[in-house]
């Protein structure tokens, strides 16, 4: 027989929603256990592995003070002319404009009014608990100008320290079994394997915050199709679905687009899962650069348009395209005009050549000539302009049947440099209805008493594509917003009882 605690509120997950949710229902008074299927030195979630930068909706440099609180006069400049790019502001109109652009309109346009209306006071709560920004205005493949000090790794230390100062309880090592129903349906707690044995929290409610199915390659395949899972995962190997089960056993109904996923370029020697450190916001695998040159597959041929729109905003298009390449590999080709750019962004390392046809012999490209051949053709189509990589430039291609519609540069300016490239996933789409509350609601559309979710693990936000820098103000926010209802339904639970 399982043994019994009581808490307030159970936290199923321990990365940044989660964490989201377990101060947000602690500052309400909440007693809270956060239950974690991976040990302690694996915690985090898909959040470690993100580069710390939440999209949020902001005007002017005054904005950012609360967040950014040791502006200096130089980054205030800059930031300045950063905002003064076109396309940069990111206001409330403009940011559920690109959502809805992005996604192709399918979006839940009630949780994307929640994100854009409360995605910077979410920010400001963040900063009030003890979280400060940085800005980085270096790389135009990101659209947000400021990251969260010491990226993903750094964000997630600091919501343990703000948890654990709070009086929050963390469980590793304690998978979610099952959630626990009293006789009236309201969902009453979790029942978790410890390393003891089995364990029953009880609870007056339950925040799922414990990821997609990404880490299940049965899931992945059958969801996303052949060739995904063979594809490495960028996070942690526990995101299997357990969330989705456990929800479904209570008759949660499933949203969103179960098909597809966030997923970035990464190297093709990236180990089955990501490797949590320090460096970069442990993305130092990831090798999302083609904005700036071409992408070939093994036989030499371009494949997508690589200029098609900021990357952050056209991140998730590219990886189902590789997925389908021979083998599943494609190369990320440069010139020495655009290499230092890159080396500013993120040091990396590829193969150089100073000729094609040793790049092409070096990196594996099979078809040394139809590779050539795919240069020569793409340099003879390129257009004159001015090239900036921080704008939609309009310098194209003309005549090829696959243009490349922006930061179309000729490749004629050895050393050549070239980066082998395969998919990484991150995260699901696919997921639980929620409501603008946080809360579950059923295959009858009604709310499960009791029962919250928040981060990746919900569904209906993303689709076909992913706005830049999204996730994290969804977790964030839906993080917040969980925490606090389930703390205030703990409460009314706890006094009614």
């Amino acid at each position: 027989m399982a043994t019994k605690v009581h808490r307030d509120v159970v936290v199923v997950g321990a990365g940044h929603a989660a964490h989201a949710a377990a101060v947000a229902a602690a500052q309400q008074g909440a007693r809270v256990t956060v239950l974690e299927k991976a040990p302690e030195h694996a915690r985090g979630g898909t959040g470690n592995f993100t580069g710390g930068r939440m999209r949020f909706p902001f005007e002017t440099v005054e904005d950012l003070r609360p967040l950014v609180r040791d502006f200096s006069p130089d980054e205030e400049k800059q930031m300045q002319a950063w905002l003064a790019r076109p396309g940069r502001k990111n206001t409330q109109a403009k940011l559920y404009d690109d959502f809805m652009r992005i996604c192709e309109g399918r979006s839940d346009p009630n949780l994307v009014q929640v994100l854009v209306t409360q995605g910077f006071p979410t920010a400001l709560w963040m900063a009030q608990t003890g979280f400060t920004w940085v800005p980085t205005l270096n790389n135009p493949l990101h659209i947000q100008p400021v990251q969260i000090v010491g990226g993903g790794w750094g964000m997630l230390a600091k919501w343990y320290e703000l948890a654990e100062a709070m009086g929050v309880e963390h469980r590793y090592d304690t998978p979610a079994v099952s959630l626990l129903q009293d006789a009236r349906g309201r969902v009453s707690g979790v029942r978790a394997l410890t390393p003891e044995g089995y364990r029953d929290f009880t609870s007056g409610a339950v925040v799922l915050a414990c990821g997609g199915y990404e880490a299940n390659a049965e899931k992945r395949a059958a969801y996303l199709g052949p060739g995904w899972e063979q594809v490495p995962v960028r996070a942690v190997p526990y995101n299997t679905g357990d969330g989705h089960r456990m929800a479904f056993e209570v008759g949660a109904m499933p949203c969103g687009q179960w098909t597809f996923c966030h997923n970035v370029l990464v190297d093709i020697a990236s180990p089955p899962f990501g490797r949590q450190s320090k460096v970069a916001g442990s993305q130092e695998l990831d090798r999302s650069y083609l904005s700036l040159g071409i992408l070939v597959n093994i036989r030499g041929e371009r494949f997508v348009d690589e200029g098609d729109g900021f990357f952050n905003d056209n991140v998730t298009k590219v990886g189902p395209q590789v997925v389908r390449q021979p083998r599943g590999v494609a190369f990320e080709i440069f010139d020495a005009k655009v290499t230092p750019v890159i080396q500013q962004w993120r040091p990396v390392r590829g193969i150089e050549a100073d000729t094609l046809e040793e790049l092409a012999d070096r990196l594996g490209i099979e078809d040394r000539q139809g590779f050539i051949r795919t240069v020569q053709r793409f340099n003879a189509a390129v257009q004159g302009g001015n090239f900036d990589p921080f704008i939609l430039d309009g310098l194209a291609t003309r005549g090829l049947p696959l243009p490349k519609t922006n930061w179309a540069l000729p490749l004629d300016t050895p050393p050549y440099f070239g980066l082998a490239v395969t998919t990484g996933v991150t995260f699901s789409f696919g997921g639980l209805r929620i409501d603008q509350q946080a809360q579950v609601q059923d295959t009858r559309e009604r709310s499960i008493p009791g029962l919250y979710a928040c981060g990746t693990i919900v569904g209906g936000i993303f689709y076909n594509n992913y706005p830049g820098h999204c996730g994290l103000l969804s977790g964030a926010t839906f993080g917040k917003i969980a925490g606090t209802h389930a703390a205030e339904e703990a409460s009314v639970r706890r006094g009614a009882g």
